[in-house]
């Protein structure tokens, strides 16, 4: 296979979030992220809409299959504009959508949201969209309202639009080089099931988020909607790691921040990050960094 350097990737994409101020969607709709093993592992936290709102709306089951059904939608119409084009969800947020193309064919989509501003229609749709559900429709405006970037101006959106090009063409790229050891034509006729990548995001961004707590799999399941089962295997495969594995792996990274930048005790911050068990902290982190914590902290504590 081609030697692919995605080093600077996640780096560009966090910054391109920051910088305009967006959240970016990466939508694989024939399985060729997975094929290479450290793109998959950058881009894995950008396969699904993570800001709050949008996890809000898909913590309900039937509202977040809706999200999935989107994906067709948005691929025949890609098929129809022919080039980048705006559209809304079924939420009511507003988005970009910049086609992956290779030689013609569609390989998947970068959306770029949330956009739009609060209206009646907006109201309207969330309203609607809250009813027969769980979800609370004051709570739902609320996370709208807060995530909603509005528009930029004219040469705002240039320098964006160029970004974004910019991205399509690298992972168009990285596609024409899988294709000299993978045959293209049978990954382009592949039901690359696109469902995971999503589930697999949302699993990662709710770990993120909430690592210090008690998480296992029982806990993504319920997030997530989908079997223990399935979760399992799909860390197992697209990670490398169980989900324990997984979560004490982010663990570990917010401890040696907080130990080369703070003067808490190891305890403390072993507590913080998740582990309520002192021993266990320093036998995880010195296995994990092959150094123990009080050693890490004497070595990179900034002064």
């Amino acid at each position: 296979m081609a030697n692919l350097n995605h080093e600077a990737l996640e780096e560009y994409l966090e910054y391109l979030q920051k910088h305009f101020e967006i959240s970016i969607c990466i939508n694989d709709f024939v399985g060729f992220i997975p094929l290479d093993k450290k793109l998959d592992l950058v881009l894995q936290s950008f396969m699904a809409h993570t800001n709050s709102f949008c996890m809000y709306v898909k913590s309900d089951k039937n509202l977040m299959q809706r999200c999935l059904n989107m994906k067709k939608k948005i691929f025949n119409r890609c098929l129809r504009e022919g080039g980048r084009f705006y559209g809304v969800c079924h939420a009511g947020a507003g988005e970009f959508i910049y086609p992956i193309t290779y030689n013609d064919q569609l390989l998947g989509i970068i959306n770029i949201g949330m956009y739009d501003s609060i209206s009646s229609e907006n109201t309207q749709i969330i309203n609607r969209m809250c009813e027969g559900s769980e979800l609370d429709g004051e709570k739902a405006l609320e996370l709208f309202k807060c995530n909603m970037k509005g528009n930029h101006d004219a040469d705002r959106e240039k320098e964006m639009h160029s970004n974004f090009n910019f991205l399509c063409c690298y992972l168009e790229n990285c596609f024409g080089k899988l294709s000299v050891d993978y045959h293209a034509i049978k990954y382009l006729k592949r039901k690359h099931n696109s469902s995971e990548d999503f589930i697999l995001s949302h699993c990662i961004q709710y770990i993120r988020s909430n690592y210090a707590n008690s998480i296992d799999v029982a806990t993504l399941q319920a997030q997530c909607h989908c079997s223990e089962s399935a979760i399992n295997h799909m860390f197992k495969r697209r990670t490398g790691k169980g989900v324990k594995g997984y979560v004490n792996d982010i663990r570990i990274n917010e401890s040696k921040k907080l130990l080369s930048e703070s003067n808490e005790s190891i305890s403390t911050i072993g507590s913080k990050v998740g582990f309520l068990d002192p021993d266990y902290f320093s036998r995880v982190f010195s296995k994990s960094t092959g150094i123990a914590p009080r050693l890490y902290r004497e070595r990179f504590s900034k002064p």
